[in-house]
């Protein structure tokens, strides 16, 4: 019976460990962008059922290129996995952080409303502070393109409507930056 129970609880991790595997961004071990369409149906679902504001911030990390060309695309990834860690450590356990693409990420952000806006400041200021402890002659920066759905908002706006959004207003953002 011993031996049975040990295979049985050998089996649930490793079920565990390869679901890990298709959900989260080898590199960084956030979320990835493939688990973020069933998540992001989830929450902004959520949100329509209890009435709460749904936020999702959609980043971008200007000057990392230059940081791939100047440094090597290890010091690259290195930068990478330690920005991810310094998102993670600035925003509410109940957000939920996604790797979107190669230096863009996305935040869903729970029964958040303008107080995203709050959070779009912290973020900016934590890499701030990570240039200045980072040794790196790079200056990296985020462009932040945010969107809300609220309760008094349309009841059918979909998900990839949102996204959406946040992608064209994080855009929007960097051309103004130029």
């Amino acid at each position: 019976v011993a031996a049975q129970l040990a295979v049985a609880i050998r089996e649930i991790h490793t079920r565990e460990e390869l679901k890990q595997l298709v959900i989260r961004d080898p590199l960084t071990g956030l979320y990835n962008r493939r688990h973020l369409g069933e998540v992001l149906k989830r929450e902004l679902e959520r949100s329509r059922r209890y009435g709460h504001s749904l936020s999702l911030l959609m980043l971008d990390l200007n000057n990392f290129r230059e940081v791939n060309n100047r440094y090597g695309h290890l010091k690259g990834d290195e930068v990478l996995q330690e920005l991810s860690q310094l998102l993670l450590e600035n925003v509410r356990a109940s957000d939920l952080v996604f790797r979107y693409g190669g230096d863009e990420f996305l935040i869903i952000m729970p029964e958040t409303d303008s107080e995203a806006h709050k959070a779009i400041a912290r973020l900016k200021r934590a890499v701030e502070e990570w240039n200045d402890r980072s040794g790196l002659e790079v200056r990296l920066g985020l462009s932040i393109g945010v969107t809300t759905w609220s309760p008094g908002g349309d009841q059918s706006t979909s998900a990839e409507e949102l996204l959406g959004e946040a992608d064209r207003l994080l855009y929007r953002e960097k051309r103004e930056r130029r």
